[in-house]
């Protein structure tokens, strides 16, 4: 579970990575180059590492006890049972949703700047058109492939 919301947040860095290759070129392989990429993903899996085996091997700092788990009798993941557990994973659709519209925001800046390159040129031939029509289908291609995150959030800790 701790690695699966991991790589549910990446959409957030995909679009940031997106925005700074367009606005941003010259610092992009400083901010987003093979290095810095990363460093940003080890810190980001390591953080979720620890957060899950500390609690196991070593002390356990939760405050609330509460986790969530595989149940294999219901093919789903359930939250531990005490009534205040449910209060803690109230929330998380909530931040999958926060996390779905920074997303779309730095989408719709990508494809704006995108847009506008394209509309810019002065030409009408027939390629730039294809081009053109191309990269829209692709952004809303984007922005349905981020709506599945808040999706297959809500699928895997509300309707189950």
């Amino acid at each position: 579970m701790a690695f699966y919301t991991i790589n549910e947040n990446q959409t957030l860095i995909t679009a940031l990575n997106r925005l700074c290759a367009l606005y941003f070129p010259f610092q992009y392989t400083k901010l987003f180059g093979f290095k810095p990429t990363m460093l940003i993903l080890f810190v980001l899996w390591a953080y979720r590492l620890g957060e899950v085996i500390v609690p196991l091997c070593f002390i356990d700092f939760s405050v609330n006890k509460c986790y969530a788990y595989f149940s294999p009798d219901k093919l789903s993941w359930m939250v531990t049972s005490f009534d205040y557990c449910t209060d803690v994973y109230n929330n998380t659709l909530l931040v999958a949703v926060i996390i779905f519209g920074l997303s779309t925001v730095l989408n719709i800046a990508t494809f704006s700047k995108v847009l506008y390159f394209y509309r810019n040129k002065n030409r009408t031939d027939v390629v730039s058109k294809q081009r053109e029509r191309k990269n829209i289908y692709l952004f809303f291609q984007t922005i349905i492939q981020d709506l599945l995150y808040v999706i297959d959030f809500s699928f895997t800790f509300y309707f189950k």
